[in-house]
């Protein structure tokens, strides 16, 4: 089979999802919006019969699959913004499926989050967060300290790191 359109020209709402091989069309993971499937349809209109086919037939495949996912454990709900501590309402979002702090937590809000929850995964995301804002500003580099007195010739750079929850909690 041979297509005309090169990748560069794909939707981008395609483009890691949709894989085209000389033989093969492969679709990964699930459908995120209508809208990828309104893309692939447009995509069905363009190419030879075989890959015009090949694409027809993946639609139709991902408009009839059905996916269901057992959960054998309750989930636990999300604390509501009214059940935070007053200094993190504010500046804590949790979402459906992410955690954002806005600006950076101090150790103290971070050990009154991780006191909310009981569970170690759920203590570990909020170490993660903790560590995500106080390394934020960073963008991967290190902070360094230097002194000097006068004339005197400055001291060597001090990596200075960020504290951690566990650290602060002793």
């Amino acid at each position: 089979m041979t297509v005309d359109l090169p990748p560069e020209r794909l939707d981008q709402l395609l483009t890691g999802q949709l894989i085209l091989q000389a033989q093969q069309v492969t679709w990964l993971g699930r459908l995120h919006s209508p809208a990828q499937l309104q893309a692939l349809r447009a995509l069905s209109q363009q190419g030879d019969a075989p890959f015009r086919e090949a694409i027809t037939r993946l639609v139709t495949a991902l408009e009839t699959l059905e996916t269901t996912a057992a959960l054998s454990a309750p989930l636990p709900t999300r604390p509501q913004p009214s059940q935070l501590p007053p200094a993190l309402q504010p500046v804590l979002l949790i979402g459906r499926a992410r955690i954002r702090y806005h600006g950076l937590m101090t150790v103290q809000e971070g050990q009154d989050l991780r006191a909310l929850f009981d569970t170690a995964p759920d203590k570990q995301a909020v170490t993660d967060l903790f560590e995500a804002a106080a390394n934020r500003g960073l963008q991967g580099s290190e902070l360094r300290l230097r002194a000097r007195r006068g004339s005197a010739a400055p001291s060597d750079l001090l990596p200075l790191s960020p504290r951690s929850l566990d650290e602060s909690s002793n």
